[in-house]
């Protein structure tokens, strides 16, 4: 028999790790519920008492391993404290919030030994819906699954013989139009259906095989469902009234579709288990038919390994705070004598309110209108330099700016060179449309004399720099331009290239480089 003395040694130590994982994450728990509540994540609530739940069901195989060394274990923890620091310093918190996710998987292998992989692989599966994306990639596959969504409505919609005529995310019936925005796009409903399809091939289907198959079919019945929402509003506001695309009808719409979903997916389940039975398929071995066995009733390797993981969680995070402090803020020179006229553009000097620069988290910044007497287009300028970036202070795409205040995206592409126009360097390029109106939005991010165009490479470039130049500076330049009506992308792109080619040039005096 197994003393209860012992048995309560080893929860103290399991919750003197649990303790200091607690305290070394506490700073972000809180951004992470704040994420939840967005509509694309407010799944996630339920995802960490679901995952607890899905553990007590194994309750019985988490005992101290004292046979298992735990390496791969210890190993991903490890790893764990590099990807945090690589979130923290490359300012993204999705990575932190990963590193949460594989610093518990590393505690339960290095703690239970790896003979526990497989009662806790489907739980922390589960857990993995609890992580938000980042906001460059959420909206990429909001942006995705909106031009999916308009073009498979649009089959549906000829099926039914409705005269339709689609551009980009934008349908048009003839008697009104139909625009798919993030709340049509079909993504908030996307991963509570791929987390349904995991939860319900676990409970009521035996083979992996099918469960699988379940999984892998949940986002292509998530899309057809909203695709067809969009197609059968499309056929109501036509023939019935246009006011049924919108407000009550619009949103209860949206819980329908989820619910339609859930009911393709019971039938798929179904249809699973009948092959199952016809095919007798071997039932799946996860339930677990082995017994947690005991090794030995010593605590010495317990204590070892409980001050193993402290030790690593204490000096990655001393490590990571010295890191961030010692970072260098080159001298500049301040946007207060920016210039008002480039490249034959007129501009006037814009000052942000105060709630704009809370939420912009820039050290200093210039906004301004300009106007181009010659073409009567007319551009908004916003530069915004940082000190110092972190996870809560950092340069981000203006995409999600952008898609918040009203406007929705037509097109993104990134403009190569073009030294004809004097613009010699790549630009990340947007046309943005709202009642009726285009803007023609460039950005690129200027940190540390790299001139750079994607999200990614910037979060990678903050991380190096942050460890080998000790410097998180930067600046994000935007630029938008209000297209003239009939004006192509290409035509505006001409124009817009004579004012960044001299912005660029200005910017030296005030972004430091290399």
């Amino acid at each position: 028999m197994i003393s209860s003395e012992y048995i309560n040694k080893h929860w103290i130590l399991a919750g003197a790790v649990l303790s200091v994982w607690v305290v070394l994450y506490l700073p972000y728990f809180g951004n992470m519920a704040g994420q939840w509540g967005h509509e694309d994540y407010s799944h996630a609530y339920l995802v960490p008492p679901v995952f607890l739940y899905l553990l007590w069901l194994s309750k019985d195989r988490f005992v101290w391993s004292t046979r298992d060394a735990g390496l791969w274990g210890f190993l991903i923890i490890i790893c764990s404290m590099l990807v945090m620091s690589m979130g923290r310093l490359g300012s993204l918190e999705t990575l932190i919030y990963f590193s949460m996710w594989m610093s518990l998987l590393g505690i339960f292998l290095f703690i239970f030994g790896t003979a526990v992989l497989r009662h806790i692989t489907f739980p922390f599966a589960v857990l993995l819906f609890a992580i938000p994306l980042p906001a460059f990639l959420n909206n990429m596959v909001s942006f995705k699954l909106k031009l999916w969504s308009s073009a498979l409505a649009e089959q549906i919609l000829k099926l039914l013989s409705v005269p339709v005529f689609r551009e980009g995310n934008i349908i048009d019936l003839g008697v009104t139009q139909l625009q798919v925005v993030d709340a049509c796009s079909g993504l908030r409903y996307l991963f509570p259906t791929m987390l349904m399809a995991m939860l319900i091939g676990r409970f009521f289907l035996r083979s992996s095989t099918s469960r699988i198959i379940l999984f892998a079919l949940s986002p292509l019945l998530s899309l057809l469902s909203n695709s067809m929402r969009v197609a059968v509003t499309g056929v109501l506001a036509r023939y019935i009234d246009p006011r049924l695309a919108e407000g009550f009808f619009h949103d209860f719409s949206g819980w329908l579709v989820y619910m339609f979903t859930l009911v393709f997916l019971g039938g798929v389940t179904l249809f699973l288990r009948k092959l199952e039975t016809s095919r007798t398929m071997v039932q799946d071995d996860s339930a677990g038919r082995d017994t947690a066995v005991y090794s030995g009733y010593g605590i010495k390797r317990p204590m070892i390994k409980t001050a193993a993981i402290l030790l690593v969680f204490i000096s990655s995070l001393l490590l990571q705070s010295h890191m961030l402090h010692a970072q260098i803020s080159p001298e500049r020179k301040d946007f207060d004598c920016f210039p008002d006229r480039i490249a034959g553009w007129e501009g006037e000097r814009l000052y942000l309110s105060q709630g704009i620069l809370d939420s912009l988290w820039a050290d200093d910044y210039v906004s301004g209108s300009f106007f181009h007497p010659e073409t009567g287009n007319s551009l908004h300028l916003l530069v915004s330099y940082y000190e110092a970036q972190t996870t809560r202070k950092t340069a981000h795409a203006p995409t999600s700016c952008l898609l918040g205040s009203g406007w929705l995206m037509q097109s993104r592409e990134l403009a190569p060179p073009s030294p004809v126009n004097g613009r010699d360097f790549p630009v990340q390029s947007m046309v943005m449309e709202q009642g009726g109106r285009r803007i023609l939005a460039n950005f690129w991010f200027d940190q540390r004399g790299r001139h750079i165009t994607s999200e990614y490479w910037n979060k990678a470039y903050l991380f190096l720099d942050a460890v080998l130049m000790r410097r998180t500076d930067g600046a994000l330049v935007r630029v938008e331009m209000f297209m003239l009506p009939g004006q192509s992308r290409e035509e505006a792109q001409v124009v817009l290239d004579g004012f960044v080619a001299e912005l660029k040039e200005l910017l030296g005096a005030y972004v430091p480089g290399a």
